[in-house]
């Protein structure tokens, strides 16, 4: 019978290897506590992103497949959303607008807008790019709008009547785009896209769809034209000049009052070597210059918007049907005889307009108080 002999002794009662295994432990603890901090960091609890719809936060609005037959005019019937699933920009950190500066450097200056004349406008269209045009085909000219509308299954290009609202042509896109700017360009209309680079081209005189084209942007926001470029904006604070034949960017000049960046540039107008952009959920145009992208002035225009937001709730007094006002976006220009007007997304008006220059403190307006109004 073999003996057993003396009992061996555990491992685990092995003082150094005790020690040995507690250092381990606590190394692994504290890596994984780093990496659990700096999780925590890059993705704050609750943030979304630009794509994030506002209801669900999921991805794009629609996907980014190329759709033959994008003219298709089967997108007339479709609801679309209800609003613009811009909101996931809302998430993007801005520091706090800068105080006036007490030196040399130039101010913008502020103006308000006067209403001259209203117009009627299509309350369904969820305005994202316009601009005024003199038709003078007939041999009799006359004033029109060339209009893009936004949301899936709503997006169209119009000929829109300046003096009554009627929408004299209309073509729709397939429901899959979310039309955003609007320019034309040697016979051409192109209207962009939101959350893609995808561009769609249409005759500007019979708004028969040509072809779907695309820009090197990620995002389509705004879009308007000078002498040798369109000028296009993509939800940041960037103006970007695309070469008309190429798409391409040729340029790029960042957008600044003072030392902030002015982002959510939306709908443009190219008026007398100045770029005004609407700023989005704000009731204020930017007077840009694009050569060095300083706002040289900020056009404070909640009176306008105040006006709007009255007329539609007395016409639902009236037993109007009822329309969901969205913001202020859309400011067309005639150069030869001056005129200005601006609109919004499902509003009942356009309004030719005139601009009131504002000094410091008048009607309750500094330059601080229009910065706090106007930056996003």
């Amino acid at each position: 019978m073999r003996s057993r002999g003396r009992r061996r002794r555990s491992k685990s009662g092995d003082p150094q290897q005790i020690r040995t295994r507690v250092k381990r432990s606590l190394l692994l603890a504290a890596v994984v506590a780093a990496v659990v901090l700096v999780a925590v960091q890059l993705s704050p609890d609750g943030t979304r992103t630009k794509n994030s719809s506002p209801a669900e936060g999921g991805g794009p609005l629609f996907d980014r497949k190329k759709v033959v037959g994008w003219g298709a005019s089967a997108a007339e019937e479709g609801e679309g959303e209800d609003a613009e699933a811009k909101e996931g920009a809302g998430s993007l950190a801005q520091p706090e607008p800068p105080a006036t500066a007490t030196g040399t450097a130039r101010q913008p200056l502020i103006w308000q807008v006067q209403v001259v004349k209203e117009t009627p406008h299509d309350r369904s269209a969820f305005t994202q790019g316009i601009f005024y045009h003199e038709n003078c085909t007939t041999g009799t000219c006359r004033d029109i709008f060339y209009e893009s509308t936004g949301l899936r299954g709503r997006t169209s290009v119009r000929i829109v009547d300046v003096a009554t609202g009627v929408v004299e042509a209309k073509t729709s896109a397939h429901s899959v785009h979310f039309g955003e700017g609007l320019a034309a360009w040697a016979g051409e209309l192109f209207q962009l896209t939101w959350q893609t680079g995808h561009t769609l081209v249409y005759d500007r005189w019979t708004l028969e769809a040509r072809r779907e084209t695309s820009t090197d942007l990620k995002d389509g926001w705004g879009l308007t034209n000078d002498s040798d470029h369109l000028i296009a904006t993509d939800s940041g604070s960037v103006l970007h000049f695309l070469d008309p034949e190429t798409l391409r960017t040729t340029r790029r000049v960042e957008v600044r009052d003072g030392e902030y960046a002015v982002r959510w540039l939306n709908e443009l107008e190219y008026i007398e070597g100045e770029v005004w952009a609407n700023v989005w959920q704000r009731d204020c145009i930017a007077r840009i210059d694009p050569e060095t992208g300083e706002v040289t002035g900020w056009i404070h225009a909640l009176n306008l918007t105040q006006r709007e937001r009255a007329k539609q709730a007395a016409m639902l007094g009236q037993g109007g049907a009822a329309s969901r006002m969205d913001v202020l976006n859309g400011i067309a220009y005639d150069a030869k005889t001056g005129r200005v007007w601006l609109t919004g997304k499902n509003w009942a008006n356009v309004y030719q307009v005139s601009l009131l220059p504002v000094s410091s403190g008048e009607n309750g307006l500094t330059l601080d108080t229009v910065r706090r109004d106007c930056f996003p």
